[in-house]
Order: structure tokens, then sequence, then C-alpha cells
């Protein structure tokens, strides 16, 4: 996972500051399961625990909590909130939403897959091999 970040760190990404494991994570999952979305699976929560999400360009994963930025003057939508929004459509039932670009949102469920759907349609338009390779297909896309 560490020659993924760092690979992702030279090409312009932004890792967040502090790591948000521990509580954090364990009151994330906890709001997941109300919503019937999946825990945060073992890779995920292992970057949470490096970092607090990623941006790259228009790109991101998401924070645990709303972050705010205020001399970019936006706020970065935590990833609860995110699944909040999205906890009613079938399509993500049983899978959290943890980053985006423009043109794709990713998810993963409780068995660690990964999955890239379209924005738009929430349709899943392939599995992922692993969260290192789904990782940088959401990022590396902010860059363009």
């Amino acid at each position: 996972m560490t020659d993924k970040i760092n690979y992702l760190k030279e090409s312009g990404a932004i890792f967040l500051e502090p790591p948000g494991g521990g509580r954090a994570l364990e009151l994330a999952n906890a709001a997941f399961q109300q919503m019937k979305a999946s825990v945060l699976p073992a890779a995920i929560a292992d970057f949470y625990r490096i970092c607090n999400g990623a941006l790259m360009g228009d790109s991101c994963v998401f924070p645990l909590a709303d972050l705010d930025r205020p001399a970019r003057n936006y706020i970065v939508m935590g990833i609860i909130a995110v699944n909040r929004l999205f906890s009613e459509f079938a399509a993500m039932r049983g899978k959290t939403i943890w980053g985006r670009n423009m043109f794709y949102l990713f998810s993963a469920d409780i068995s660690g897959n990964m999955y890239m759907h379209d924005a738009l349609t929430l349709q899943v338009l392939r599995k992922c091999a692993d969260f290192g390779a789904c990782l940088t297909d959401c990022l590396l896309v902010g860059k363009i």
C-alpha cells in the first residue's frame, strides 16, 4: 500500500492529515451498519489509519468526517455523509462508497470486493482487483 501512496504523492495527490483510525473508524462503521451499507474492509480501514482521505484535482477518497478547506473555500464531504445520500438507492445496498472522481464512484462490500460505478446510473462497471488498484483508478482521473 505504501508503494501506491508514494506513487500517488509523486503524481500530485494530497493525503489528508491527521490519520482517521481508532474511534473515528468505529463510529463510521456503526453509521454504515445503520444505513445498511458495508463496514469498511480491512484494506480501507488500514488506509484510514495512514491518512484521513486523499485529494487529487477533482478526485477524492472521502475523509471520515466533513473536512473544511478554508484556504480553498470549500468543504470535502465526509464518507458518512456521502453514504447517507446514497443509502436509499438499491444499487448501493451492502456497499460503502469511499471515493469519487468526475466519472465514477468507488465502493466496497463486506467481503472486501471493490467496485467502480457509473456516477450517474450507479451501475457497476467493473470489479477492481484490489484497493490499491482501485485507489489509483479513483485518484489519477483527477490529474486529467
